[in-house]
């Protein structure tokens, strides 16, 4: 017998910025009440940082931990860790920016959780993809998006 359910985590973060609602929605987990196997979706999880900063946000240490717990538990599942940045300074220092970014969380995952390097692969895109569909400076571009796959 196995259960599907959906995740849906709200997260308030607040930043010198202001507040910002997160969500964070999983697909589909499977868990087998028997306890031989289980199995999960694609699963994307975000994480936003302040205007500037590399330093993963406190707030974030759940999304954090339960991306090690999913990488640790599903033995063939990667994570791709993708960095972004907002559009204020110079394009190449966002790019390099995005990639700290995206380095602190994978950074993290090896020396906080033991995740195996090779387990997990980074992008920098900078300032190229926004969130909204203007080149306004939104705070929700300063963020890290981490995709989990199952192989």
């Amino acid at each position: 017998m196995r259960i599907a359910k959906r995740v849906i985590c709200y997260l308030l973060l607040v930043s010198t910025v202001g507040f910002t609602l997160v969500h964070a929605e999983t697909n589909s987990t499977f868990v087998h009440l028997d306890g031989k196997s289980s199995t999960f979706a694609t699963q994307q999880f975000s994480v936003y940082f302040d205007k500037g900063s590399v330093e993963i946000p406190i707030i974030f240490d759940p999304i954090i931990e339960t991306v090690a717990v999913r990488l640790i538990e599903f033995s063939n599942s990667r994570a791709l860790i993708e960095g972004y940045a907002d559009s204020s300074g110079e394009r190449q220092a966002n790019k390099l920016l995005s990639y700290h970014r995206a380095q602190a969380i994978g950074k993290r995952l090896v020396q906080q959780y033991a995740i195996s390097r090779q387990k997990i692969d980074m992008i920098a895109f900078g300032e190229d993809r926004p969130i909204g569909s203007t080149r306004e400076i939104s705070p929700n571009d300063r963020r890290a998006l981490i995709i989990l796959e199952p192989r």
